[in-house]
C-alpha cells in the first residue's frame, strides 16, 4: 500500500540536521557580510548593483531555510500514541478558517466512527496546515476547501502488512496541478511560487510525516481541483483484558520457561523483567548484543524465548536472534522497536512490539510465541 523510508532515530536525525544547519549558517554569514559590504560601497549607478542585491537576498533566504530545516527535523522526533484525527481537525478549525481567508469556504466531513491512528497530534496538525496552505494558494480567486476523514479496508495485501487504514483528504477547487509539477512536487525545496512566496518544504514535510507513520500520500488532480489523501494505518487494537495476570500467562510446562531480555534502557529493562518474573518466567537480562551472546555461551540449559530491542548500540537485534537460533534452532523471539528506525528486516515468525507499549501488548506477543509447537 505505502512506501517505506529509512529515517534513522529521531535523535540522531535532529543532531545531524542541526549540525549541518549550523555549518550552513556560518558560510552564509560570510556571503551575506561581503554582500552588505559591497552594497555599501557600490554607487547608485554601479553596473553590478542589482547582482549584489540578488546575492544578498539569496543569502537571507537560505538562512531562513536553514532555520526551517531544523524545525522540521525537531517536528519528526515527536512521540506518538493512538489519537483521534477528528479531534485534531476540530481543534485546528478556528486557525484553518483564519489561514485560508474570507474568499475560501471551509467544510469538514468527519467520519463519526473513524479509527484511531498511532501518530503525534502536532505532526498531524502540521499535515493539515501545510495542505490547507497549498490549497489556498491554488485558489487565488476563492473557492472551496474540503477536509474529509474516512476508514479504508483492503483485502489481498501482503501477509503482515496493515489492511485497515484511516484516510485524511484535503481537496480544493483550484485549477489542478500541471503534470511537470506533479513529478517534482514532493521534492524538498521545489516550489512554483515566487522567491518570497514559498520555501518548497510544505509537501515534502507532509510526505515525510506520512512515511514516518508507515503511511503514504495519494494525489488526484484535474481542471476542477486537487485532492491530497494522507493514508495512515489504523492503530493496533488493544489486547483483550488479561484474567488476573498483569503480563503474559506462563507457558504450559512443568518447568519455568527461560527468557533472555536484551534491553538498553534500564527503566524498560527493570519493568519488563519484573513483569515476566511475576508471571512465572525465569529471566536473565543483558544490556546489549555482545552481553547477550556472552550469556548464551555460559548458559547451562536451553533458552526458550529471546526478547530483544531491535536497535542496540553494538549489534542489530536481528543478528542477535539469528546467532542464538544457530545454537537453539527452536528459540522463540520477540522484537521490541522504538518506532523510528527501519524495521523491514526482521524474521517472518517474530512479533514486533512497538514502544511505547503496555504489559498487555507484551503479554499478547509472549502468548503467540509460547503457544507455537517446538520444531520436531
Amino acid at each position: 500500500m505505502g512506501q517505506s523510508v529509512t529515517l534513522g532515530t529521531a535523535a540522531s536525525t535532529t543532531t545531524m540536521t542541526a549540525g549541518a544547519a549550523h555549518d550552513l549558517r556560518n558560510l552564509l554569514f560570510v556571503v551575506s557580510a561581503h554582500a552588505h559590504r559591497l552594497l555599501a560601497a557600490a554607487e547608485g549607478g554601479h553596473p553590478w548593483l542589482e547582482d549584489i542585491r540578488s546575492i544578498q537576498e539569496a543569502a537571507d533566504r537560505c538562512s531562513e531555510l536553514a532555520s526551517q530545516i531544523v524545525s522540521q527535523a525537531r517536528l519528526l522526533e515527536q512521540p506518538v500514541r493512538p489519537i483521534d484525527l477528528n479531534a485534531v481537525i476540530q481543534g485546528a478549525e478556528p486557525l484553518l478558517t483564519q489561514l485560508v481567508g474570507d474568499g475560501i469556504h471551509l467544510t469538514t466531513t468527519l467520519a463519526p466512527n473513524v479509527w484511531p491512528v498511532t501518530a503525534n497530534s502536532v505532526q498531524i496538525e502540521q499535515i493539515v496546515m501545510n495542505l490547507a496552505v497549498n490549497a489556498r494558494d491554488a485558489m487565488p480567486s476563492g473557492g472551496e476547501l474540503r477536509i474529509v476523514t474516512e476508514n479504508r479496508s483492503i483485502t489481498g495485501g501482503a501477509v503482515g502488512q496493515p489492511s485497515h487504514f484511516v484516510v485524511l483528504s484535503v481537496s480544493d477547487t483550484g485549477t489542478g496541478i500541471d503534470p511537470a509539477v506533479q513529478a517534482r512536487m514532493f521534492e524538498p525545496f521545489f516550489t512554483t511560487k515566487s522567491a518570497h512566496g514559498g520555501t518548497g518544504v510544505g509537501l515534502a514535510t507532509v510526505r515525510n510525516i506520512a512515511l514516518l507513520h508507515a503511511g503514504h500520500v495519494e494525489v488526484s488532480t484535474s481542471e476542477q481541483g486537487t485532492t491530497f489523501r494522507v493514508v495512515l494505518p489504523r492503530a493496533p487494537m488493544p489486547a483483550p483484558p488479561a484474567r488476573e495476570a498483569t503480563c503474559a500467562e506462563p507457558c504450559s510446562s512443568d518447568t519455568q520457561p527461560r527468557v533472555l531480555l536484551v534491553a538498553q534502557e534500564p527503566s524498560n529493562r527493570d519493568f519488563l523483567a519484573g513483569c515476566l518474573r511475576a508471571d512465572g518466567y525465569q529471566v536473565a537480562v543483558a544490556t546489549n548484543g555482545a552481553e547477550a551472546l556472552g550469556w548464551s555461551l555460559t548458559a547451562n540449559a536451553p533458552l526458550d524465548v529471546l526478547i530483544t530491542d531491535l536497535f542496540l548500540t553494538d549489534l542489530h537485534g536481528l543478528e542477535v536472534a539469528t546467532r542464538l537460533r544457530d545454537r537453539w534452532p527452536d528459540l522463540r523471539v520477540v522484537f521490541l522497536s522504538d518506532g523510528h528506525g527501519p524495521v523491514a528486516e526482521t524474521l517472518d515468525d517474530v512479533p514486533l512490539v512497538t514502544k511505547p507499549f503496555t504489559a498487555r501488548a507484551l503479554a499478547g506477543a509472549m502468548t503467540r510465541v509460547t503457544a507455537r509447537p517446538r520444531a520436531a
